[in-house]
């Protein structure tokens, strides 16, 4: 919006199934950029300013699943892939910087990334259906991802980094796992049975050339009410990593409260009637699946994504009033 102006953008490249979405920001000008990718493989990078396409990357061999704009350098953005691999590019010249991929890589879809907010500044969480859950620290690569960024030779390209081996892999979980999330030094994670885990990955002694199983503690074990059998469901995190949110087959979403003690935690859930929704302020929300949900960085506000196109929008009630959210 501009101006008071609402601007609108339409990117209907053909048969295009559009799975994820992630917002960033151009480094020269700050305005809002929008990053799309599906089915075909292409990032798409719109500009909400101009409302225009402002690039494509180009270089996944197959759908992507999941973007993870970084934290602090939101011109640098990861992507997962059907292909198998990671790959962090830069918005700046639309180039690859490198590839996380090979003998100590994910063998199946990567479905899941995030970025490590506090401690190492590029320390990178994926998961996938191969049930492995990996940490990539890219930070020796920090010189090479400027100098990426600088790059502006037209006749070469940029020599893309290959990265085989992680500094942490596991199967925590016993099947595919769909989202992953760093809180502090801490992960949690879930698979496709009701429950999830919040886990402490141990990276001394980890030893990836050995192709080892890595060593974790188990903190907190949720449990999930249904949601065993269905995969692509998603989570979502508030800005201090203590709330989370979870949609299930029915439709409702369970909040947990992550600052409880170590236990086995149950999630309370939301009311079924929204703030506003698409299908209108204070509707009885339809039981529909929830595919994603999602919170405010203050907490305050709720997100879900549903089945047959169905979005949404829950606020906290007053600190006074004791019935939750609704």
């Amino acid at each position: 919006m501009k101006n008071g102006q609402a601007r609108s953008s339409t990117l209907t490249p053909e048969e295009e199934e559009f799975y994820v979405c992630a917002w960033s920001q151009r480094r020269d000008a700050g305005a809002p950029l929008l990053l799309v990718a599906g089915k075909h493989g292409m990032i798409h990078v719109l500009d909400c300013q101009l409302g225009a396409l402002h690039m494509t990357l180009m270089g996944h061999g197959a759908p992507v699943n999941d973007i993870a704009v970084h934290p602090s350098r939101p011109e640098l953005v990861a992507t997962a892939s059907k292909d198998h691999t990671v790959r962090l590019w830069n918005l700046v010249n639309a180039r690859p910087i490198l590839i996380c991929h090979g003998d100590g890589g994910h063998l199946n879809e990567v479905l899941s990334l995030d970025w490590k907010l506090v401690g190492s500044r590029y320390s990178l969480l994926s998961a996938g259906m191969d049930s492995c859950i990996k940490i990539w620290d890219l930070t020796k690569f920090e010189s090479k991802i400027d100098e990426c960024i600088a790059w502006s030779d037209p006749d070469h390209e940029f020599p893309v980094i290959r990265v085989a081996y992680p500094v942490f892999s596991a199967q925590v979980h016993g099947n595919y796992v769909d989202c992953a999330r760093w809180v502090g030094d801490l992960v949690v994670s879930k698979s496709v049975d009701d429950k999830m885990l919040l886990w402490l990955p141990e990276l001394e002694g980890f030893e990836p050339r050995a192709l080892q199983e890595g060593r974790y503690t188990i903190v907190q074990e949720m449990h999930l009410e249904e949601c065993a059998n269905v995969w692509w469901l998603r989570f979502g995190l508030d800005a201090s990593c203590s709330r989370l949110a979870l949609g299930n087959r029915r439709g409702t979403v369970l909040l947990y409260d992550l600052a409880q003690p170590p236990s086995r935690t149950s999630g309370r859930a939301v009311p079924p009637r929204a703030k506003a929704s698409t299908a209108g302020e204070g509707a009885q929300v339809p039981r529909a699946l929830v595919r994603q949900a999602a919170l405010s960085s203050c907490g305050a506000w709720l997100a879900s994504a549903h089945d047959r196109g169905l979005l949404v929008v829950y606020r906290a009630q007053p600190p006074a009033s004791k019935a939750g959210a609704t």
